[in-house]
Order: C-alpha cells, then sequence, then structure tokens
C-alpha cells in the first residue's frame, strides 16, 4: 500500500518516535487500558532524548490514543475515543493491511456524503468546475487499462465533484476519506475487468451534475458508489480472510 498522503511529518525526531509507537497502539501491540513504558525505558530503548519522547506523546494524546495520569503514567485510551479522522490515525489503521471493519465503515460514510456532494453540484457548480469533472472523466475512461493512473482519475473525479459541491466541510472529509480509501483499496483487480460496467455510472453522474439535475445527480452517485462499495469490501473481507 502506498503510505498516506497527509500523515504527520517523520522527519523530526518526535515526529518519527510518534509514528512508531502510533502504529504499534494502532495494530494491538499496546492495548487500550495499557501503560506504555515509561519515559526512561523509551528513552533507553529508542536511545533519544526525554524530550522528544514528552514531544512524541503531546503528538498522541492530541490524536486522542493517550492520556496522562500522574502517579499512573501514560495510557493507551479505548478505541472509540481515537481521533479516527485524523490522517495519522486513519494511515496507522492501513497499514501494512487495511483494517476490513475500518474499510467498509468508510465505505458506508462515503456513501452518506458523497451523494449529497454530487446533488450540492448540480446546483452549484460553475462553469470551469463542470469542465474539471468532464475533462477527468474523459482521463479517467481513457486509462481504464492502467489502474494505477485511472485510480488516481477516479480519485480526482470525486474530489471535483466534493469542491463543486460548495460545501467546505464535504471538501475537507470528502479529501481524507477518498484520499485513504484510494491508497487502501487496490482497483487492480476489478477495475479493467468492470469498465464496461462502471464508465456509464460515471458518466451518468457527470451528465446530471452538467445538466444541474440535483435529484438524478444524487441518485445516480448511489448507484455508482453502491457497486463501488460492493467490488472494494469484497476485497477487504477477502484480505481478512487470508490474513
Amino acid at each position: 500500500m502506498k503510505p498516506s498522503r497527509n500523515t504527520f511529518s517523520e522527519r523530526s525526531l518526535h515526529g518519527r518516535i510518534a509514528h512508531d509507537l502510533g502504529k504499534k497502539i494502532v495494530s494491538g501491540h499496546y492495548k487500550p487500558g495499557e501503560i506504555l513504558p515509561n519515559e526512561t525505558t523509551i528513552c533507553r530503548d529508542l536511545e533519544v532524548s526525554r524530550t522528544a519522547v514528552r514531544e512524541a506523546f503531546k503528538v498522541l494524546t492530541a490524536k486522542g490514543l493517550l492520556e496522562s495520569r500522574p502517579k499512573v503514567g501514560t495510557r493507551v485510551k479505548d478505541r472509540d475515543q481515537w481521533n479516527m479522522l485524523d490522517p495519522d490515525v486513519l494511515a496507522w489503521n492501513l497499514i501494512p493491511t487495511p483494517n476490513p471493519q475500518l474499510l467498509l465503515s468508510m465505505l458506508e460514510l462515503r456513501n452518506i456524503y458523497s451523494p449529497k456532494a454530487a446533488g450540492l453540484a448540480a446546483l452549484r457548480a460553475d462553469k470551469e468546475q463542470r469542465l474539471a469533472i468532464e475533462e477527468t472523466l474523459t482521463r479517467l475512461k481513457d486509462h481504464m487499462d492502467e489502474p494505477e493512473i485511472a485510480t488516481e482519475h477516479e480519485l480526482t473525479f470525486h474530489l471535483n465533484i466534493h469542491r463543486a459541491s460548495g460545501n467546505e466541510f464535504i471538501t475537507t472529509l470528502g479529501a481524507l476519506i477518498e484520499t485513504a480509501l484510494s491508497d487502501a483499496a487496490s482497483f487492480e483487480t476489478w477495475m479493467p475487468r468492470q469498465k464496461d460496467r462502471m464508465i456509464p455510472l460515471y458518466e451518468a453522474v457527470a451528465q446530471s451534475i452538467s445538466e444541474g439535475n440535483s435529484e438524478s445527480a444524487e441518485t445516480n452517485m448511489q448507484r455508482l458508489l453502491s457497486n463501488i462499495s460492493g467490488l472494494t469490501g469484497s476485497q477487504a473481507i477477502g484480505r481478512a480472510i487470508s490474513s
């Protein structure tokens, strides 16, 4: 899997420590409720300064993974308290193999906001935004036999629609979820074989937006995502079984 595109910088020392500890927490190496080794132990094991460890703890605390208590230590918080929409937390859940349940949850979330985004885009998109959607669709169709390139255009297709919705929250949430799905789900197994079935669904969405038909755009996006969710969801389940 490609590394996430929006993650915390690992170039700093405390960033690398946070990244390593974050992966261990998300993977279950350190379980919810467990007290982490004290600063002295971590400093010795990693050969780093106490300051760097403290800064890493601050990063992970801000992401909802840790909490520190006097005379108790630094504890891993329950998973339902983690900031799952944090780019790092999301990325750590997808490395090295996507968590199947998380992938399915992201697909469900996408199925909620993306159809509405398409409906809003049909009402609000300006000429330049409509053209961007149509041009991306053309590039997607031209590269359906090249899965890696097609995946990039598929991502851009959805991001352009979210931007055209005129809703900043949809744009931000959409960028996070779409990028995570693009990184996590390999479309190579289905995109070439399903292109004749999928292209008309993408075309229907773009056409509805171009015509300014909000209801049709929302319905067609639901149909498109229903097909994609079924394909990528099956991938997730297959990975879980084989792992």
